[in-house]
């Protein structure tokens, strides 16, 4: 608690970016379009979104699984906001993609399932008359995406539903992501793209994927056809785990 009160104090004057992105790896969190939202992912199992201006925390969404023992939290790797606010994404120890509606502060969900009725008394209603349908919460919406943990997310520039992955199943994937109030889909926009590492980022033109390549390289990909726009970049002597372009994309 002393720690999360630290962190809203450090976001309302402005000093929580620069200490999270020297301390932190920056895929556990992701600024929606008018950098209005913060969202944060952890592995203790919470997605949270915050106000920026104000460091007050609008949403916590719980990621957890039912298994023989009970509810089990699940690892969350990275977060990232579609270019129309509508969604936010997570991805994880799980293997699939998440969905989250900012703001119905909730997972996608199917629609909810009206439950059944109890049988009438035999004196009958009563004056209150039969009561009220019930209803249980809809299924929670979870699409397949890679065959190991997704480490990262990132939507395109160019395009507010389409987004790369990155996993450790050695796949870098391209997506589009269709949705609407009770269901979503993804469908591969190009052949998976070999490449094992912990993050990609798109250039702000849209038009290329920079991934770490065998752990200690750089390498480039054609983010249209997946294929490497030159040779692995050497330079590194140990994990790359994050990059991040300059502005106009003439370098990162």
């Amino acid at each position: 608690d002393h720690v999360q009160r630290h962190h809203q104090r450090l976001l309302a004057s402005g000093l929580l970016q620069e200490m999270w992105c020297s301390r932190l790896d920056p895929n556990v969190m992701s600024f929606n379009k008018d950098a209005s939202w913060l969202a944060s992912c952890s592995e203790d199992g919470l997605v949270k979104i915050w106000e920026t201006s104000s460091g007050k925390e609008l949403g916590t969404f719980p990621v957890k699984v039912q298994t023989k023992e009970g509810l089990e939290w699940v690892p969350v790797y990275s977060v990232a906001f579609s270019g129309d606010n509508s969604r936010l994404l997570s991805g994880g120890k799980e293997k699939i993609i998440r969905i989250w509606d900012p703001k119905a502060g909730d997972a996608l969900r199917q629609p909810d399932e009206l439950l059944p009725k109890p049988a009438e008394p035999e004196e009958g209603w009563g004056e209150e008359g039969e009561p009220a349908d019930q209803y249980k919460k809809g299924e929670i919406i979870t699409l397949p995406a890679h065959g190991a943990p997704v480490t990262c997310i990132q939507f395109s520039p160019k395009d507010d539903l389409k987004f790369a992955s990155c996993s450790s199943d050695a796949t870098i994937r391209i997506w589009d992501l269709t949705s609407d109030q009770h269901s979503a889909s993804l469908k591969q926009v190009i052949e998976p793209i070999q490449c094992l590492s912990n993050f990609v980022a798109y250039s702000p033109d849209a038009a290329t994927l920079v991934a770490s390549s065998e752990d200690i390289y750089v390498q480039l990909f054609s983010a249209v056809s997946g294929k490497p726009r030159t040779e692995a970049l050497h330079g590194h002597t140990a994990t790359v785990r994050s990059v991040a372009w300059a502005p106009s994309g003439q370098a990162f």
